[in-house]
């Protein structure tokens, strides 16, 4: 059973642009960018998020480089709810798009909690710092700076990286 949540939810809305091909069309009326077929991650037939690196790797272009750059201890990776091999003014790349469902996504607060997780704390916070250390790198290799908008920067500075 869906829940109310679900259906009127970022994701939904994501699944039925791709469905209908409205976002493929949305996408390319980007002045440049022409989209690669049948490589969107969801897709039609499958409507799951992958993390980037399962993305790369099913394309023989993931780079050893993700394991060591992110976070300190294996833990979850950010996930896209859209990722696609696309042409950008004629170069071969990707396109990954995170949709948000309401305000709170786009919060600042820390992943670490001692009063949630004594038992893992200490790990999740070292994650937490190593990825704030890579974010505020990349930020400002675009010229900008890390405010503390912790879901978007993450993910700006993730794509960032590849």
């Amino acid at each position: 059973m869906k829940t109310e949540e679900y259906i009127y939810g970022s994701r939904y809305h994501l699944m039925k642009l791709i469905k209908s091909d409205e976002l493929k069309s949305l996408l390319e009326s980007i002045p440049g960018v022409i989209i690669i077929e049948g490589n969107g991650v969801p897709s039609k037939s499958s409507p799951s998020e992958k993390t980037l690196e399962r993305f790369l790797k099913d394309r023989e272009l993931y780079s050893a480089e993700f394991d060591s750059w992110w976070i300190e201890h294996r833990g979850k990776r950010p996930t896209w709810d859209y990722i696609c091999e696309a042409e950008l003014d004629g170069k071969r790349g990707l396109i990954f798009l995170e949709a948000k469902g309401h305000r709170r996504e786009c919060g600042s607060g820390k992943k670490a909690d001692p009063k949630k997780d004594t038992a893992n704390y200490e790990v999740k916070l070292e994650n937490h710092k190593s990825i704030e250390k890579c974010i505020t790198e990349e930020i400002t290799a675009f010229g900008g700076e890390y405010t503390g908008q912790y879901q978007i920067a993450n993910r700006i500075a993730y794509a960032g990286f590849t």
